[in-house]
């Protein structure tokens, strides 16, 4: 009997270390599973180099403010359109937001300078997703930064979006279209056609062209008349794109264009986007800013820049 009791108890005792060490196998089976899945999933984002060219894959897809479904929606796409993707969050890509993206900053902290461009009068203004405190910060505005107003919503003004606003789209609707990124020409996203020409990079890699639309061409001539304005208000107006000796006029002013090889006009702008305009003709339109809302007094009517072509 004790015997048959002891082999008994054995048998409880090895079955019970089989069950023991099944459990063990099967979690370090697991974790070994899960490690090659990170490896897979690392190896894969590790071959995606940023920033790169992507095109819509689905007929309509929304951006968000966030990496997730629950945030704002600040616009929508449609297959074929292209997108910069600058970064990945889990399945989530992050773009260079385009020019008609829902931006909203605080009136309270915006000057007008007319009725649609202001002047943002704080440092760190916030940019949000939408017309109030609790919509999700986009990015912060610069004192003395200027913005294209769209449209006035209570005490919030719609703006164009500003370089270095970022949105999402999930990356099942986006493919990758080329490491090639085109300069983007107009300050705000302009529907008319541009002429292409090569520009000279910068740090003297090859130059990339500005991309051309499908549409037909419209040339710009030269020689159209254009008036010289100084007064405040809308301007066109054809140039020569030149830099403002030893580091510009102020921060926001490092550019002149002169129209006729003796009328200056400084240009108020994004600096990356006219740089590559430097030593070409060109039209910008925009408007001569009032005098009072400058820094420092200038020598030359100030233009703050909404666009600028090419001229062929």
């Amino acid at each position: 009997m004790p015997n048959k009791l002891l082999y008994v108890n054995f048998r409880f005792v090895i079955s019970k270390l089989l069950i023991v060490c099944g459990l063990c196998i099967g979690i370090c089976g697991l974790e070994i599973l899960l490690l090659f899945v990170g490896d897979v999933h690392f190896a894969h984002a590790a071959e995606e180099h940023f920033p790169f060219l992507a095109e819509v894959s689905s007929p309509s897809v929304n951006i968000r403010a966030g990496q997730h479904l629950n945030f704002e929606k600040l616009g929508r796409l449609t297959k074929g359109q292209q997108v910069i993707v600058v970064g990945k969050e889990y399945s989530w890509y992050k773009i260079k937001l385009p020019g008609d993206a829902q931006s909203y900053i605080s009136q309270d902290f915006v000057q007008l300078i007319n009725p649609d461009t202001g002047l943002v009068k704080s440092d760190r203004v916030n940019i949000r997703a939408g017309a109030g405190a609790s919509f999700t910060v986009l990015g912060q505005l610069k004192k003395g930064t200027t913005v294209k107003i769209l449209e006035k919503l209570n005490r919030w003004y719609r703006i164009e979006a500003v370089e270095g606003t970022r949105g999402w789209i999930s990356q099942q609707y986006l493919s990758f279209k080329s490491n090639q990124i085109p300069s983007r020409v107009p300050l705000i996203h302009d529907t008319q056609d541009t002429a292409q020409k090569q520009i000279p990079s910068p740090s003297g890699q090859s130059p990339s062209p500005i991309p051309v639309p499908t549409a037909e061409i419209k040339e710009i001539k030269s020689t159209e008349a254009v008036s010289v304005q100084k007064a405040p208000g809308p301007v066109s107006v054809i140039g020569r794109v030149e830099n403002i000796n030893e580091g510009g006029f102020s921060d926001d002013i490092r550019h002149k264009l002169i129209v006729d090889d003796h009328m200056i006009y400084y240009l108020k702008g994004y600096k990356n986007v006219i740089d590559e305009f430097v030593s070409y003709q060109v039209q910008v339109e925009g408007n001569i800013q009032q005098e009072k809302y400058l820094r420092h007094p200038s020598p030359y009517p100030v233009i703050v820049v909404f666009k600028i072509n090419l001229v062929l």
